[in-house]
């Protein structure tokens, strides 16, 4: 057994000790610091939101939305516009008053209180600064025939 003294024995213990501390400090958690973007946009029934996340746009459909089996028809109007290059779209339509939408769009969430003026939120800049807004004449077409209806999904 190797005698020590008692300077040697203090010096040790107070190199424990600092090692649990700092082992300590490093341990507890850092806080998390995300930054949201946020943008506030009106969407008029014949409107809808196009976001495009890197090669892929997603459309945010306004009003009643699109009736089965237009959607080929939409996405034709879109390049035919030359709003979108080709046609890899994910469309969905926007929520309903009172609803907020976090699954519809990677990354993405959209809420509205009255169904007419969306806040459109992301931890993404460029999905946000990606949105713009178009009108669609089959969009105020379908509006026209059934805006008196409720929008079901």
């Amino acid at each position: 057994m190797v005698n020590l003294t008692r300077k040697e024995f203090l010096l040790m213990c107070g190199a424990g000790l600092t090692g649990v501390i700092g082992t300590a400090l490093i341990i507890n958690p850092k806080t998390d610091k995300r930054t949201e973007y946020i943008t506030n946009l009106q969407v008029n029934p014949n409107e809808f939101l196009l976001l495009q996340n890197q090669d892929k746009f997603y459309v945010a459909l306004g009003g009643i939305g699109l009736l089965q089996g237009e959607e080929d028809k939409f996405i034709g109007e879109l390049i035919s516009k030359n709003i979108i290059d080709y046609d890899a779209c994910d469309i969905h339509g926007l929520p309903n008053a009172q609803e907020t939408d976090t699954t519809s769009f990677n990354d993405l969430t959209i809420s509205t209180d009255d169904g007419l003026n969306y806040t459109l939120s992301s931890e993404n800049e460029d999905l946000i600064k990606s949105t713009t807004k178009h009108s669609s004449d089959i969009l105020a077409h379908n509006y026209e025939l059934f805006g008196q209806i409720s929008k079901t999904r």
